[in-house]
């Protein structure tokens, strides 16, 4: 009887053994779920230190592809855009009304041509300006003040869109030249413009096959009249990306700071075509890369000034002038003041053999006793009210005085 009770009480105190499945089941989930914490907790940690950036943080735009144009913005529709400083702190929103063509710039006119004084401004994320209203954009601002001192009809139209070079803003100035029909145009330049301008460069930064472009490409060519060989934008380009590598777009991208700060580390979205050592010296997310004496950037900039004589060719055809104003600067304390300044004597040289009007603003703030902080948001580097309201004032000088010297 009591080897029976000892025995009981053997079996009671015996482990449970589950079977190997089970335990394997449990162990997996025991990963998973130590796995999903320490990533939680590292996006919770990485958010903070890296906070999400204000072009991906701000409201959705709603975008259109046009053939022949690329992806701009849906015509007729409005979105909000978040303007944040330094440290990850909003300080302002501004509202966009994105006209019929697909551009955040006020209704085309219904009766252009009847217009006294046309007037276009080509340019990127300048002169499409999402930290102001357009009511508060250097287009509106001209519009308004020439017809307060001309006293006549004027009616200033803006083709422009972030990340374009004169390459890609050709394409719009194509499309509109004849319905717009211009008196004067003027076209914005940022240093920046010298990497946009080149198919290889701005493939390799935004994440596209150089052969099959979202917008617009150009590259040089002795042999043709204009020097230069279109690249037609590729209404099929995603189909030719590189479908192994993540887009700095893609939705994990733009939605996980953790994913974000390993993408960036690691170089991946600059692998797309062409390796890092082929761009040896080149920093091609600032404009230092203008003052390599390498080959790409020597390409770029031979890009650039063949499309600038372009637009000059073509405008002085059309019987119109044209105006560059020269929209980037920076404080002497910034590590790309010497890459601008650069492109700004570059531009001057340029001009004054061409016989060409071109407008520095950081040279005629400058000279005003004006300084760089007075005319950008902190954390965006973009005109704010105050810089859109300097450069209007500014071309408004040049106008009436190139009006002047024609009577």
């Amino acid at each position: 009887m009591a080897s029976e009770e000892q025995s009981s009480v053997k079996n009671t105190l015996k482990p449970v053994v589950r079977p190997t499945c089970v335990r394997w089941l449990y162990n997996v989930l025991l990963l998973i779920v130590s796995l999903l914490i320490t990533m939680i907790t590292a996006e919770l940690v990485f958010r903070i230190v890296y906070p999400l950036p204000s072009s991906l943080a701000s409201p959705h735009r709603p975008r259109k592809w046009q053939s022949g144009l690329g992806n701009l913005y849906l015509p007729n529709s409005s979105f909000e855009y978040w303007v944040w400083d330094e440290k990850g702190h909003q300080v302002h929103k501004s509202k966009q009304q994105v006209n019929a063509w697909g551009f955040t710039d006020q209704p085309v006119p219904k009766r252009l041509r009847e217009a006294e004084l046309r007037i276009v401004i080509i340019g990127d994320s300048y002169v499409e300006a999402l930290q102001v209203s357009n009511a508060e954009k250097l287009g509106f601002l001209l519009e308004e003040s020439l017809n307060d001192e001309l006293g006549v009809r004027v009616e200033v139209i803006t083709l422009a869109k972030s990340g374009t070079g004169q390459a890609a803003q050709y394409a719009y100035w194509r499309r509109y030249r004849e319905v717009i029909d211009p008196d004067i145009v003027i076209s914005v330049l940022v240093a920046n413009d010298i990497r946009d301008n080149h198919p290889t460069l701005d493939a390799t930064a935004r994440g596209y096959n150089p052969l099959f472009p979202l917008q617009l490409s150009f590259i040089p060519s002795d042999n043709e009249i204009d020097g230069l060989i279109e690249i037609p934008v590729a209404d099929d380009w995603l189909e030719h990306r590189a479908a192994i590598i993540l887009a700095p777009r893609h939705r994990l991208y733009n939605r996980s700071a953790l994913a974000r700060f390993v993408i960036n580390r690691l170089g991946i979205d600059r692998w797309r075509y062409g390796k890092n050592r082929l761009f040896k010296g080149i920093e091609f997310t600032s404009a230092m890369f203008t003052l390599a004496a390498e080959p790409i950037p020597t390409v770029a900039r031979q890009i650039t000034f063949r499309l600038l004589e372009k637009y000059r060719r073509e405008t002085q055809s059309d019987g119109a002038q044209l105006i560059l104003l020269g929209a980037q600067g920076q404080s002497p304390e910034d590590p790309l003041f010497q890459a601008v300044r650069t492109f700004d004597r570059w531009i001057t040289e340029w001009a004054a053999e061409k016989e060409v009007e071109y407008v520095s603003f950081f040279r005629e703030a400058s000279a005003r006793g004006r300084s760089w902080s007075e005319f950008h948001w902190a954390g965006d580097n973009h005109w704010n009210q105050d810089g859109h309201l300097f450069a209007a004032r500014l071309l408004e000088d040049r106008i009436l005085r190139m009006l002047r010297d024609a009577n």
